[in-house]
């Protein structure tokens, strides 16, 4: 246990807001709620270092974090870090993109000594990374620890792992959160989009996510027919826009679906949709790491029908609080949701136990908790 609070600098490339953003925010402010000395680094123009000024967070925007190899940026960022650090003298500095990943490695790493900086790096997508030399002396040697997003991201790693450079004892799983008081369904019922979406009594199903052939919009198209059999006035909610949305609605108008399927482009009030929803699918195609929107849907106590992919069964434990079906299966797909359909007490109980497990395992609260009992296991005395 640390005698002293430690000094933490969080850094991050990423330009546009994603949820590996808010993550970064989320531990940040928890962080600095709690009277914990952080500072987050970022260019002055990403939207994440807005955010965090907007909610007093101390961000120091002195970085460039430009993408390839360019030297002199390089150059600059490596002397920016090491002055920062001079400044701050931080004992853990935390790592979410490549980029800074990388600037921190050449600052610090081949350091060696108390007054080196912890360099911590959580991994958030599932992008492999290769094991040639440079990568076995960057996880190695470089980086201590590694923070995985969810137990799915050790196979990216694999060869990493193979070659010794990492070992189980230097990575943790910590999955990403949700913030319960925006998810809350005691605060929201969904009238209003049923209202604004003429949607009536209709049995709703949710897909919240970029409109492209990797998050499955496909599949419930490919659903709806058999479903309309079922439940006349089934109708599909796609929440987003992306690059296969004009050929999604085409396929749903040439089909003659167009009365079972609502378009709503990019919305923020996803918990309030959610709401209005009777199931929420999330039947990707690609492996997320710990993908957000399931664990949204949860906190919503609705009933999740969701992927095998990534982190899903490390989130949804089938049949108790959520449903897990096979990648890239339009069959099981709408079998899952025949059964919701046809089994009002099934989704009622999957939906009840839902919401527990996110607060129990998946909360804003429990984010921070565990980030920051790393931090102090691997910092013992500050």
């Amino acid at each position: 246990m640390t005698s002293t609070p430690l000094r933490i600098l969080h850094l991050s490339q990423r330009a546009f807001w994603c949820g590996e953003s808010n993550r970064v925010r989320v531990v940040c402010k928890g962080l600095h709620e709690r009277d914990w000395p952080v500072v987050l680094g970022a260019p002055p123009t990403s939207a994440l270092a807005s955010v965090a000024q907007d909610e007093g967070i101390p961000v120091d925007t002195r970085f460039e974090f430009r993408g390839g190899f360019r030297p002199a940026s390089i150059r600059r960022d490596v002397r920016a870090l090491r002055q920062c650090q001079q400044e701050g003298q931080f004992h853990i500095i935390h790592l979410h993109t490549s980029v800074d990943t990388w600037i921190a490695a050449l600052a610090f790493g081949f350091q060696r000594g108390r007054q080196r900086p912890l360099l911590i790096r959580t991994r958030h997508s599932d992008h492999a990374s290769r094991s040639d030399p440079i990568h076995r002396w960057l996880y190695g040697r470089a980086i201590d620890h590694v923070i995985l997003s969810s137990d799915s991201l050790r196979e990216p790693l694999a060869g990493l792992i193979r070659s010794g450079a990492l070992t189980s004892e230097r990575m943790t799983v910590i999955h990403s959160s949700v913030d319960l008081d925006r998810f809350d369904p005691s605060q929201r019922n969904g009238t209003a989009i049923r209202k604004e979406l003429d949607l009536g009594e209709r049995f709703c199903i949710g897909l919240i996510g970029r409109v492209s052939r990797e998050k499955g919009h496909d599949l419930l198209i490919q659903a709806i027919p058999a479903l309309r059999d079922v439940q006349p006035d089934v109708c599909c909610v796609f929440v987003g826009t992306g690059s296969a949305e004009a050929d999604f609605r085409q396929r749903v108008q040439d089909q003659g679906l167009s009365d079972h399927v609502r378009f709503t482009g990019f919305r923020k009030d996803i918990a309030e949709i959610m709401a209005a929803m009777d199931v929420i699918t999330v039947p990707s195609r690609r492996v997320e790491s710990s993908p957000g929107v399931v664990k949204e849907g949860m906190a919503m106590s609705k009933a999740v029908i969701a992927a095998d992919v990534g982190g899903v069964r490390e989130i949804i434990d089938h049949g108790l609080n959520g449903w897990v079906i096979p990648r890239n299966d339009a069959g099981a797909l709408t079998e899952a949701l025949v059964q919701m359909i046809q089994q009002p007490t099934l989704r009622e109980q999957l939906a009840a136990q839902a919401r527990q497990r996110v607060a129990d395992h998946f909360s804003d609260t429990h984010l921070v908790d565990r980030t920051l009992q790393l931090y102090q296991r691997l910092v013992p005395a500050a």
